[in-house]
């Protein structure tokens, strides 16, 4: 968490705060996803949630916070943040569906033959850096033909 994160989030009060790394959670995914970088103003996010604003994730049930993948129809446990230059190539070009599980995006980058970094968002992984890269040569077979 930042410097200007925390200090936003520490002139909110305790009930409040939730909702606030909500907020601050989602809006930072779309920034990245969609620029390839967060440009998040703690201060406007905290005074939203001043306001009124409200995540329907804070003691969602479990359906709500996994919804169904676009391509496949089955869970998206995952958010991730494929930069949106990569993005735009491998799947908007190509006019696949916007919302993937990490399974129909892997599929879609091999078919496209790229490989791409990003942050996996979701159960334990929250900001975790993964990469996904294609061999560029045929795996190896131990000897065997």
């Amino acid at each position: 968490m930042s410097l200007k994160e925390a200090a936003a989030r520490d002139e909110l009060p305790e009930s409040l705060r939730e909702h606030y790394d909500a907020m601050v959670a989602d809006y930072r995914f779309v920034c990245e996803k969609r620029y390839s970088r967060a440009w998040v103003n703690y201060e406007i996010l905290a005074e939203m949630v001043l306001r009124g604003w409200r995540s329907p994730r804070p003691g969602a049930d479990e359906a709500s916070q996994n919804p169904k993948c676009d391509g496949c129809g089955g869970p998206h446990s995952f958010d991730t943040t494929v930069p949106s230059p990569i993005w735009n190539e491998v799947v908007r070009a190509r006019g696949g569906p916007e919302y993937l599980c990490l399974t129909c995006i892997a599929l879609a980058f091999v078919r496209a033959g790229k490989g791409f970094t990003a942050e996996l968002w979701g159960l334990e992984f929250n900001g975790r850096r993964i990469a996904f890269s294609l061999p560029t040569a045929a795996p190896e077979t131990g000897g065997k033909k």
